[in-house]
């Protein structure tokens, strides 16, 4: 054996037994058993949500044990609960933890800060594991993920970071992803595709994500090379996978949903690119077509454009007018409108003295009040006319006469578009390039900036609100009764009309009130009132209970229902059904099952209506415009407490709703209203938190909503 092995060796078994030093000793008093007993749960068990409440607890007993923190940290770092690791493991630095724990606090520390996008403390966490140990190989691979997100000379360090793991470890296939995608961002594109190439060599025939990642990688990198075909193949090689995929093992994790979704839109996306840039233009038209849902608003008008096919794009851009800015909504008091954030110097705003901060409250003496009515004005205009602006600059008003120009220089100038015109077959995919002295569209928007509100806005909202406590029929074991249904019917009616709903948009049924008759009367007939722009919004609160023949249907339980006979409560299914006969523009569901968390229990088992909804979800039948937001749970006794005057998940909602979620964690401005997108962060964040600190276990809610919408987190439950 060398010097050097034996050295290390020693090193090692040194490190080893301090480590045991200190549990030894630690186990000398009460707090060392503790730490034992939840290190086992941790490690060795799995049981992660026993080892944070006996961690808690002591944590409470004895808050200066640094142990204690270091190890709570861990366990909310193994539940997922990033964000509250990151604060165990901050405590346990500021109590001074032990020396020989600190490279893997470190590195839990780090991938909490990753895991929660705080990329530039997850870099410098990361950095000090390593100044301790530089081989650390998780240090490593952390420090170039985070990396990734940062500048193009972070983005170089972390390329070598991920070399310095292949060095050590030359078939670790995350770190080959990894590289690949950073030399990727670098436009380093054959370097990426020899990353990847390698990746799908060693990755292991089972790990179907980590392959459909690779392939999107070479996909992506090939399209950029103009290598349209080995693009194609990659991208088919994704959808077909995806359509092979069996999600049933992972209906609890709304992130692999989300990272599903995610892949299947980038997939399309890339294909779609790929079928134009080999002249494929009829396969790609009929693609293009059957999967909308999956292409982004700027996605169309390029499309079409570069397959020669400009009055399409013109059609899915809404027009062919532009004037150079990129904006944001604005709302201040008594004024609204549009905020510039940018402006292209050489285009029609910048050459009309527009500058970013500028106000736009008017157009051609027509009322600006989003991003969205902004765009719609601009583009609808022909090139070559003019637009006056009324501008509020310093508090005080201006117009300002710009004359309208096209939009193709600036869509030919798209990047995504380029290796289509450098290397596309055909002649209609390569429309005459602009002049040299316009400016890249990297300096505008290629589209519609994200507005903050549904594309055209909602014309009207309309809710149906019911909350159960008393059953006429309730028993024992079986349709019991509830403490807070009816108030939290009632407390989100009343939130309803502080957002300025009117009391006549808004049906409330309460207990008596609540039988399967009226419900249906509500569904059914009273919101055949609303229109193809309006917004439609079910609150229930109560029961739901399965058909014992057919677990697979779930119902949900009116004041008058008899669980022994299912017919007599609503079925799910004939719920959405009746509320997608209304063709609204948007509908919200939210349902608060914690009250019963089983919903109904039956021999010590309970039927969720999350398993309805992940059905949904997995079948891609979510319509689109809905969202469901579920507060769901399988612990009865962890759902109602006497801290609370509602159930934990309608608890949280009315908090958000109430401004708490306005401008939450920057998801949005903080400017009075609160979105959909706000209130699902704030939803994510606080009800887990609000009930790990009462009950001693966080409760999650279930979100979702329909693919190839992003607008719609920007929804608001503000009356139109």
């Amino acid at each position: 054996m060398t010097d050097r092995r034996i050295t290390e060796r020693l090193r090692i078994l040194g490190a080893l037994g301090m480590a045991g030093m200190l549990l030894l000793a630690a186990c000398a008093h009460p707090t060392g058993d503790v730490i034992l007993r939840s290190k086992n749960l941790i490690e060795v068990q799995g049981q992660y949500d026993q080892a944070i409440r006996i961690l808690e607890a002591e944590a409470a007993r004895n808050p200066s044990s640094a142990a204690v923190w270091y190890w709570l940290g861990i366990g909310r770092y193994k539940k997922g609960d990033f964000d509250n690791a990151s604060k165990s493991l901050e405590r346990a630095f500021d109590l001074n933890l032990y020396k020989t724990y600190h490279p893997s606090a470190y590195e839990y520390l780090g991938w909490s800060y990753l895991n929660t996008d705080k990329y530039d403390r997850a870099v410098e966490t990361f950095s000090k594991a390593l100044a301790i140990d530089p081989t650390h190989v998780s240090a490593l691979l952390g420090r170039g993920r985070a990396s990734m997100f940062l500048s193009d000379e972070q983005k170089d360090r972390g390329i070598d970071d991920f070399s310095l793991v292949l060095k050590l470890q030359p078939r670790n296939e995350f770190a080959l992803r990894q590289r690949g995608w950073t030399r990727y961002y670098r436009a380093r594109y054959n370097e990426a595709v020899g990353d990847f190439d390698e990746a799908l060599r060693i990755i292991e025939p089972g790990n179907r994500l980590a392959s459909e990642d690779a392939h999107r990688g070479r996909g992506w990198a090939h399209y950029y090379l103009g290598n349209f075909s080995q693009a194609l193949a990659d991208f088919d090689s994704v959808l077909g996978d995806l359509e092979k995929s069996n999600l049933s093992d992972n209906q609890k994790s709304q992130e692999f949903f989300d990272n599903f979704f995610g892949r299947g839109k980038d997939a399309s996306r890339g294909k779609a690119y790929a079928l134009v840039g080999l002249g494929r233009y009829d396969e790609a038209a009929a693609f293009i077509t059957a999967n909308k849902e999956y292409m982004s608003g700027s996605d169309l008008p390029l499309l079409y454009h570069a397959m020669g096919e400009r009055q399409k794009a013109w059609q899915h851009r809404g027009g062919e007018g532009f004037i150079g800015i990129s904006m944001q909504d604005y709302s201040d008091g008594s004024v609204s409108g549009v905020k510039i954030v940018d402006v292209l110097r050489d285009g029609p705003a910048g050459k009309a003295g527009l500058r970013p901060g500028d106000i736009v409250t008017a157009v051609d003496g027509r009322k600006i009040s989003n991003a969205t009515g902004m765009f719609g004005e601009v583009v609808k205009s022909k090139p070559g006319g003019f637009l006056t602006a009324t501008i509020l600059r310093d508090g005080r008003p201006n117009d300002f006469r710009l004359v309208v120009t096209s939009a193709q220089p600036f869509l030919l100038n798209d990047p995504l578009i380029a290796p289509v015109l450098k290397f596309g077959k055909g002649t209609a995919g390569k429309p005459e390039r602009p002049p040299a002295a316009v400016k890249p569209a990297a300096a505008v928007p290629a589209a519609a900036p994200v507005p903050r509100a549904s594309p055209g806005g909602v014309s009207q909202a309309w809710a149906v609100v019911v909350g159960i406590s008393r059953y006429l029929n309730a028993t024992g074991d079986g349709l019991t009764n509830l403490a807070f249904a009816d108030d939290d019917a009632k407390a989100f009616a009343r939130a309803l009309a502080t957002l300025g709903w009117s009391e006549s948009h808004v049906r409330l049924l309460i207990n008596e009130d609540a039988t399967m008759r009226n419900i249906v009367i509500a569904l059914e007939s009273w919101l055949t009132k609303t229109g193809p722009d309006d917004l439609i919004v079910l609150f229930w609160s109560g029961h739901g209970f399965p058909d014992p023949e057919d677990p697979e249907k779930v119902y949900l339980a009116c004041y008058d229902t008899d669980i022994r006979i299912p017919a007599t409560g609503y079925r799910m299914d004939k719920v959405r059904q009746a509320l997608e006969e209304r063709r609204a523009r948007n509908v919200i569901v939210l349902a608060d099952t914690c009250h019963a968390g089983k919903l109904i229990t039956r021999g010590g088992r309970g039927i969720s209506i999350v398993p309805q909804i992940d059905r949904m979800r997995r079948d891609q039948a979510v319509p689109k415009g809905w969202i469901f937001m579920v507060g769901a749970d399988s612990d009865r006794q962890a759902i109602e407490h006497s801290s609370w005057t509602n159930g934990a998940f309608t608890h949280t909602l009315l908090k958000g709703l109430s401004g708490e979620a306005d401008g939450y964690e920057s998801i949005g401005p903080k400017d009075g209203r609160v979105t959909m997108g706000e209130l699902r962060g704030f939803l994510n964040s606080v009800m887990p938190d609000e009930t790990q600190r009462v009950l001693g276990a966080a409760k999650r809610p279930v979100i979702t909503t329909s693919t190839g919408d992003p607008d719609i987190w920007n929804l608001s439950l503000q009356a139109p």
